[in-house]
């Protein structure tokens, strides 16, 4: 299920590749780091680690414009379903799957090749950081880093050059809109436009990935809304902190999407139905939720005892 088009010489280039692969190991887990870089784990822990520590204003901006970009890549994946390289063309090798636990011709499971999520996501955020800092070394670096995340994709065959290219632009683009936007109108308003343009994918995607985006999506921006009302948490300068934020809220998000899986066996979770997506929707939503709304009043609890013990 998908389309195939592609340029002979964007096959011939990740066959060149490939090659320079099997000659130089060494390459294969060069690249792999740098496509480790550009995956959800890493980006979730930046995410985490600007808004529970470092600057939480900052954090919400890279959070709402990593999550626009992931939930417009899945609408317009659905749109083109352009199958993967390695699926295509039997002399390229799917050196590293999105999904391992899935079939990798599985295009529903490991989603589809255009535009690169990687790309996107990378470009978005060296594009967000680089807004807020102007900082010429961050963008120096942090181009550096996108171009290999990029080549990474393409070398370990899952991704066309013209899935990176446009990538590129897709992701600097909702950076540079959700800055102009962010801040001119009430935040409540500005979330729900956010709400309602993530779920037009409702009418016609049909990848687990994109339900799970808006699930996270809905949870952080209401969780977002009720911290500023209920709750309001600090940042920390403190490392053993920091660390143990990231760890705990890591610990409860992952516990909560699995056992909120338990009423349910697999095959009703994976397969493509209206109540599968849906449910997984309300999964990604109820466990965001339960970390960015809920868990930061214990953020807020130590802060006063601290206060309190500075105090005597």
């Amino acid at each position: 299920m998908g389309n195939v088009f592609q340029f002979a010489w964007e096959v011939e280039l990740i066959k060149g590749l490939q090659e320079l692969i099997r000659s130089f190991p060494f390459l294969k887990y060069f690249f792999s780091f740098f496509t480790m870089l550009g995956e959800p784990v890493s980006l979730v822990l930046i995410v985490i680690f600007f808004y529970w520590c470092f600057d939480k204003k900052l954090g919400i901006k890279i959070a709402i414009s990593i999550l626009m970009v992931n939930v417009t890549n899945g609408m317009i994946k659905n749109i083109f379903k352009r199958i993967r390289p390695y699926a295509v063309n039997e002399q390229i090798e799917c050196i590293r799957p999105a999904e391992r636990k899935y079939d990798i011709n599985d295009m529903a499971k490991q989603g589809f090749s255009f535009p690169s999520g990687h790309a996107m996501c990378t470009s978005n955020l060296l594009t967000t950081l680089y807004q807020e800092k102007k900082n010429r070394k961050l963008l120096a670096i942090g181009s550096l880093i996108v171009f290999l995340v990029c080549l990474s994709r393409v070398a370990l065959g899952v991704h066309y050059p013209t899935d990176v290219l446009i990538g590129v632009v897709f992701g600097i683009l909702p950076s540079i809109v959700i800055d102009k936007l962010y801040g001119k109108m009430e935040k409540k308003h500005f979330y729900l436009i956010l709400i309602v343009y993530s779920c037009l994918g409702f009418f016609y995607c049909r990848s687990n990935d994109y339900y799970s985006i808006v699930g996270l999506i809905i949870g952080f921006l209401s969780g977002d809304l009720f911290d500023e009302r209920y709750v309001n948490f600090e940042n920390t300068t403190n490392i053993w902190r920091m660390f143990f934020r990231i760890m705990g809220g890591a610990i409860i998000f992952l516990s909560l999407v699995n056992v909120l899986k338990l009423p349910f066996s697999n095959e009703i979770l994976e397969a493509e139905t209206l109540f599968a997506f849906m449910y997984r929707v309300l999964r990604y939503g109820i466990s965001t939720f339960a970390i960015i709304g809920l868990y930061p009043i214990l953020f807020k609890y130590n802060i006063l005892r601290l206060k309190e013990k500075d105090a005597d």
